[in-house]
């Protein structure tokens, strides 16, 4: 159900709330399953019935694939091409990670500066990408790549 939520949440316009509902720390909430001794993710917020689900996963795919923004493309199954879309939430000053897929490593990084945004992006060899965010699209090549988006102009 989790993974749901937060994912219409977010493809919605409703980034911040996804997040305040992954960091909440009061009734219900991931964190108080946490502190009640979960290893893995409970079927109901009590912990009543099973308690043999993956722990975070879909938080963790949250992140890579929002807070990150690293796709693969519908049209081209297995990462052979991706988009990175980061979605930004305005709680957040920075975040980073990667995810390996079959051609290496992908790596996004991104912080939030006086005026702009500062994104480092690393796409392995062979493997067709771009980067779209705030309207803006940019073909990525293999490697690493800086981009900045000035946000006085958005």
């Amino acid at each position: 159900r989790s993974p749901l939520l937060i994912e219409q949440l977010t493809v919605h316009g409703h980034i911040d709330l996804a997040l305040k509902l992954l960091t909440a720390e009061g009734y219900p909430s991931f964190s108080l399953m946490i502190k009640r001794g979960a290893t893995a993710l409970w079927e109901d917020w009590e912990g009543r019935n099973s308690h043999n689900h993956p722990m975070f996963g879909s938080v963790a795919g949250f992140f890579i694939k929002y807070l990150l923004g690293i796709r693969p493309m519908e049209s081209a199954p297995g990462y052979s091409s991706l988009i990175i879309n980061p979605y930004i939430p305005s709680d957040l000053n920075q975040a980073s990670g990667y995810t390996t897929t079959p051609y290496g490593k992908i790596a996004v990084e991104w912080k939030k500066l006086d005026n702009s945004i500062l994104f480092d992006i690393s796409v392995p060899e062979n493997m067709n990408a771009s980067f779209e965010t705030y309207g803006r699209h940019y073909p990525l090549v293999p490697g690493k790549q800086n981009i900045e988006i000035d946000m006085s102009k958005t």
